[in-house]
């Protein structure tokens, strides 16, 4: 079973974006060797423990290879204080921006489109979008 202060780190990485230490970080990013090499004492014996929680406890989306990682760890963070701001929306050659309408623990809505009447944002329809689509501008 691993320690408190794992899943501590663990869970604050997956809901808060927050950067890992460089063991967790190598753990994350399923390269082993790294792991090893930075592992203490207790983590060498507990790697075992820490893989099986972070497969059974964490979206695959943070996880897997560094590419995902690095994206997890540079999507934005929405709070209510964040409606209304502005977005840049990248995916697959589109991009778009947008206004924050709201939110859940999946996507980010956001307004991309209302005639240019930006001061009633609110009115229309906001699409879902993946927090690692979007950064704020």
């Amino acid at each position: 079973m691993i320690n408190e202060d794992m899943k501590i780190t663990l869970n604050l990485y997956v809901k808060e974006h927050i950067h890992t230490g460089s063991f967790l970080r190598a753990v994350l990013e399923n390269d082993l060797f790294e792991a090893m090499a930075r592992a203490d004492d207790i983590n060498r014996y507990q790697i075992f423990e820490i893989c099986q929680y972070i497969y059974n406890n964490i979206p695959t989306i943070c996880y897997g290879c560094p590419e995902k990682v690095k994206n997890w760890l540079s999507c934005i963070k929405v709070t209510q204080a964040d409606i209304g701001k502005w977005v840049e929306y990248t995916n697959v050659g589109v991009k778009d921006r947008g206004r924050i309408k709201s939110f859940n623990d999946k996507f980010v809505f956001v307004v991309f489109h209302c005639d240019d009447k930006w001061n009633d944002y609110r009115n229309y329809t906001g699409e879902a979008c993946k927090r690692e689509h979007l950064k704020y501008i």
